[in-house]
């Protein structure tokens, strides 16, 4: 074990990108700003509909939780309660690699009404996970339609989004803001004045919620370094750890047997995880998904990037030449294609073990 000095000196790179991205810019790692950036930060938070890349699966029948449970990488039963919370969780297949990233959320029956759930994912596979899902049903009673013409995936987010007491977090991480399903027909530019689920939540600088699109809502949540959809979550080729879904929420280590379980549970207690999906900012040039990330000097390729909006982008990097290259000063990192420069960045909710474990390899 490295003593504290050293480890000290290993993680103060990678704090100051932290103090420098979040702290100076507002943005925030957990779900907070300190009463500096309240009082410095101005903007209102912003809402957007995440038509373009969400769809809306809804099951119904008396056996979806138990279906759901044997299918899914997290406890299904979390939803069903009094008070039940959106679940974020993985259809895996038997090798354990992703298949499908998805957002379970409750809907609002009432008493007598038939089970149902709705299911969030990315447009692109909706169809095929449709399909799936009807193919395991067997003989569990279950209906599975998509609704994605009669409700819509909601996002609300920013600098100054405090805790709404109506409206549901996102499940992956709380300074994501709400993450909620509405009818088609919900108009939050009129809802915003009525509903009491929007007029609950704390805004510090009690300014109304301004209107958004799909791409300021990605900025964010690029910043924050969480993926999402089969692009940045590649569909039958991602590990589900290595895309930080356990820290995430969306993998339970307790729960009974689920398609694809075995690797995932025998890589959270006995293996390492190599490679992360992070945030990186582009400090210069333009560069675009699927270009390699290279270790200069030397030109060694050691990952990819998955995402770009703006000035940051989503990559997905093998932690120990990165670790090697930024706490030593031992290089930098370029796209290949564009030969951007580009800056890896621990976010704040990342546990400090994931970048002392390879600090500590890295001086053996």
């Amino acid at each position: 074990m490295l003593r504290r000095s050293v480890r000290r000196a290993l993680l103060a790179p990678f704090r100051k990108w932290e103090f420098q991205s979040y702290a100076s810019s507002g943005f925030p790692s957990d779900g907070t700003l300190s009463p500096h950036e309240k009082k410095r930060t101005k903007t209102a938070p912003q809402y957007a509909c995440l038509e373009e890349s969400r769809g809306v699966l809804r099951l119904a029948g008396r056996d979806i939780f138990s279906y759901l449970q044997g299918l899914l990488s997290n406890d299904v039963w979390l939803i069903d309660t009094e008070d039940p919370k959106p679940l974020y969780a993985a259809k895996l297949n038997p090798k354990g690699r992703v298949q499908y990233d998805v957002i379970l959320h409750p809907s609002n029956r009432k008493a007598g009404d038939e089970l149902s759930v709705f299911m969030e994912v990315g447009k692109e596979c909706m169809a095929e996970l449709q399909k799936m899902l009807v193919w395991y049903r067997l003989r569990a009673v279950v209906d599975v339609q998509d609704v994605s013409d009669d409700f819509k995936v909601w996002a609300l987010f920013g600098e100054n989004f405090g805790n709404p007491e109506g409206l549901p977090i996102d499940p992956r991480l709380p300074s994501l803001g709400a993450r909620f399903i509405r009818p088609s027909t919900w108009n939050p530019g009129v809802q915003q004045k009525s509903d009491l689920e929007w007029s609950s939540l704390y805004v510090t600088n009690e300014n109304e919620m301004k209107e958004g699109t799909p791409s300021d809502y990605k900025y964010w949540r690029v910043r924050h370094g969480v993926g999402e959809g089969p692009i940045e979550i590649p569909s039958g080729g991602a590990l589900p750890l290595e895309h930080n879904m356990d820290v995430l929420n969306g993998v339970s280590f307790t729960k009974g047997c689920y398609v694809g379980q075995e690797l995932t549970a025998r890589t959270h207690f006995q293996g390492r995880i190599r490679k992360r999906l992070m945030p990186a900012k582009i400090l210069s040039g333009l560069t675009g998904v699927g270009e390699a990330v290279i270790l200069e000097p030397g030109g060694k390729s050691i990952g990819e990037v998955r995402a770009v909006e703006r000035n940051y982008a989503l990559v997905f990097l093998r932690l120990e030449p990165t670790v090697q290259a930024i706490s030593g000063g031992a290089g930098h990192l370029l796209t290949d294609s564009s030969l951007s420069e580009i800056e890896p960045q621990v976010p704040g909710w990342w546990p400090p073990k994931w970048i002392t474990d390879e600090a500590s390899l890295e001086q053996n």
